[in-house]
């Protein structure tokens, strides 16, 4: 029961985290949109080391007004924390982790 449990939070884990990829391209296109250039190019550069996702989300939260995305950064706010707590519930009911204890 508890594998198949893993199981399901990896699931949604995984379907949290392509909703987050979704959103952060959305509002890298919405920065490009309303004419920024460096600040999109920035995250996107700096994406694959992470960075780039933290200064997206910031400056969607910041300027949500300005691009339009208030929904889109609840979307990806509920969309990391679902991902933060089914990646820590996941973990925490490893069978690995439970046959360790």
């Amino acid at each position: 029961m508890i594998a198949f449990l893993t199981t399901v939070l990896i699931v949604i884990f995984g379907i949290s985290i392509i909703v987050c990829l979704g959103c952060k391209l959305t509002v890298i296109y919405l920065m490009f949109w309303n004419e920024e250039i460096f600040l999109p190019i920035i995250c996107l550069v700096l994406s694959p080391i992470g960075i780039g996702s933290a200064i997206a989300f910031l400056f969607g939260w910041l300027d949500a007004e300005k691009y339009d995305c208030r929904g889109v950064m609840r979307i990806w706010t509920v969309a990391i924390l679902v991902a933060l707590a089914t990646g820590l519930l996941a973990g925490w009911l490893s069978p690995d982790r439970l046959a360790r204890d």
